[in-house]
């Protein structure tokens, strides 16, 4: 079975998004920002899905300005 991510419903609350998706799938990956964030884990445990957290990408560009980023030699 395939996974489905939270980020498909990034405008709804998390627990709105984990509802509507249990019983798609026995997967799901949460996008970790926005009204997806987590502080915990607490919002997953009432869920027996597998959870794969998938860290925010606001503010995260790899392309940019090499001297921001360390570039491993």
């Amino acid at each position: 079975m395939f996974g489905i991510s939270t980020f498909c419903l990034h405008g709804e609350p998390l627990s709105t998004a984990l509802d509507k998706l249990a019983p798609l799938t026995t997967h799901i990956e949460v996008m970790d920002e926005g009204l997806h964030y987590l502080e915990s884990a607490e919002p997953l445990r009432s869920y027996s899905h597998h959870f794969s957290i998938h860290s925010p990408c606001r503010g995260t560009n790899i392309a940019m300005n090499r001297s921001v980023v360390p570039v491993l030699k």
